[in-house]
């Protein structure tokens, strides 16, 4: 599955091209829908989770998602990607997105923003995925301090 944040979602040329980077993966876009409305008759294949107010870090989105999309994940095996930021363009043309058989794969700009996280089709439809979801608390974590709990909870 592919998530899009609502900074990619808010430009279609950008969210389409990085849709284009993973072709293969279904798409779920997360919108604020205070901003433009989106025609979802357009993309009927595609999961949509509109955000009245849209959590505040890279964690809480990522949780707030994991929650909605509980039972989509665990019908489909396929990894879960999702774009923070519209910078992934750049690291997957500079071939820096994911590490092979790492369960958790993450990139970060040079702010130490959370740009991407990448998980295995194994752990995405897993079962403990939307327990790790529901159970951390994401209040005060930074970036680095939510993507090292997410690959330590998973790492073999």
């Amino acid at each position: 599955m592919l998530i899009l944040s609502p900074r990619i979602t808010g430009s279609p040329q950008v969210s389409e091209k990085i849709r284009d980077l993973w072709p293969d993966l279904s798409p779920c876009l997360l919108f604020d829908a205070s901003g433009e409305m989106h025609d979802r008759q357009a993309d009927a294949d595609v999961a949509v989770v509109d955000y009245l107010q849209v959590p505040g870090s890279a964690a809480e989105l990522f949780c707030s998602a994991i929650r909605f999309l509980r039972y989509r994940l665990g019908r489909r095996i396929e990894p879960l990607v999702m774009a923070f930021d519209e910078s992934v363009i750049e690291a997957r043309a500079a071939d820096t997105l994911p590490v092979a058989n790492t369960p958790v794969s993450t990139g970060f700009d040079d702010e130490d923003r959370l740009i991407w996280l990448q998980i295995d089709e194994i752990t995405a439809s897993g079962p403990l995925l939307p327990v790790f979801a529901d159970t951390i608390r994401c209040e005060g974590l930074t970036d680095r301090q939510f993507a090292d709990l997410l690959s330590s909870g998973f790492e073999g």
